[in-house]
């Protein structure tokens, strides 16, 4: 019995030794990611996080990240970073979320909180380079920013970042794009956008900055020389919803008209997801209605409107549903002719000529024919 009762014990301290050093090698292997993240090396990516998105995403460039590079616009120094990074889509796609890793180091690195901007632009037309800007930027103050935070090393901090963009953005088919961030705020702390080596997805992080290598061109991001030496991609995420844009509207109402006079018309767009629309309408004239309070889809909105000059005029009018898709252009076109007298050009002829025919202008007076 004792026996038994010793090798309990003896079973019970071999166990309690290798938990022990279990946890000294996890400990050092968590202090060896640190370091590398500290010092922006080449290591791979050790952390996958994944954005708890509301949405779809429709492109996802790896949310892993292995250090930040520099992002950032500073109006004092002057100091500015900007990468770049590619994304095309194969379908048509309407995105309205961007997230992003950053986050900041140097200086007060805790006390990071910079607003941030997101710039769209086309691809220069050889896949290696962003071309013209097609949206933005939109700037985004740090209060607008949904921030997540994962991680303090010490000496740099992480962040996933999130926004809504103000109105969704259409991607076309089979079109490459380039999508840049940056923190806008003054060093230190310094901002950065996440990065990692693995998997680079179509074409490699890109960088411009006229303030660390000397012109407005892209440069792949190793020319920083802050110690990454490899091609890096960039951490972000573009999210939507599976939606269609409202139906083209239809416009009803008369297609002629009397200056002055004031005529209805009827507005009516189908949205197939079932969606609320609103509408703007442009008369024709120079006078618009901006967007109309949310009504049912295919319920008709009934606006009127007067002409004050002669001519020919084309109403459009464009929905949009509640989720800030818009439809293409309806039109209707309509004709305000000149006023005519209801006098005719005999009575008239009389009422200039009162003393020539007597006898008809007597005719005239007794019927009340002027």
């Amino acid at each position: 019995m004792n026996k038994s009762i010793g090798k309990k014990a003896f079973l019970k301290v071999i166990c309690t030794l290798l938990f022990g050093v279990t946890l000294i090698l996890t400990s050092m292997t968590v202090a060896a990611e640190k370091a590398s993240i500290n010092s922006i090396s080449n290591d791979k990516p050790y952390l996958f996080y994944r954005a708890g998105n509301r949405q779809e995403i429709f492109w996802d460039n790896n949310m892993s990240f292995s250090g930040l590079i520099r992002a950032q616009f500073d109006s004092v120094v002057p100091l500015d970073c900007y990468p770049a990074d590619d994304f095309q889509f194969i379908l048509d796609t309407y995105i309205k979320d961007v997230h992003w890793i950053g986050g900041y180091w140097f200086g007060d690195y805790q006390q990071g909180d910079f607003d941030w901007s997101i710039l769209f632009y086309l691809d220069r037309g050889d896949g290696n380079a962003p071309g013209d800007i097609f949206a933005g930027p939109f700037n985004f103050t740090s209060s607008e920013i949904t921030k997540t935070f994962i991680w303090d090393t010490g000496s740099f901090n992480f962040y996933q970042l999130s926004v809504d963009l103000p109105n969704y953005v259409k991607f076309s088919a089979d079109k490459k794009y380039w999508i840049s961030i940056w923190g806008l705020g003054l060093q230190y702390p310094c901002s950065g956008w996440g990065f990692h080596f693995e998997p680079i997805i179509l074409h490699k992080g890109l960088v411009k900055s006229f303030y660390f290598l000397n012109d407005t061109e892209w440069h792949d991001i190793e020319d920083l020389g802050e110690l990454v030496k490899d091609p890096v991609d960039m951490c972000f995420q573009l999210t939507g919803i599976m939606d269609e844009p409202p139906g083209k509207p239809t416009i009803d109402g008369p297609i002629k008209g009397k200056v002055g006079k004031n005529y209805p018309y009827s507005f009516t767009s189908i949205d197939s997801d079932g969606d609320q629309v609103s509408y703007y309408i442009d008369w024709g004239d120079g006078t618009t209605i901006d967007w109309t309070t949310q009504q049912a889809s295919g319920v008709p909105y009934l606006e009127n409107h007067t002409w004050t000059t002669k001519g020919t005029y084309t109403i459009k009018c464009k929905s949009k549903d509640s989720h800030g898709m818009e439809s293409e252009w309806g039109r209707f076109e309509v004709s305000m002719p000149r006023t005519i007298s209801s006098k005719s050009l005999f009575i008239k002829f009389f009422e200039q000529f009162p003393n020539t025919f007597p006898i008809l202008q007597k005719i005239i007076q007794k019927y009340g024919l002027k």
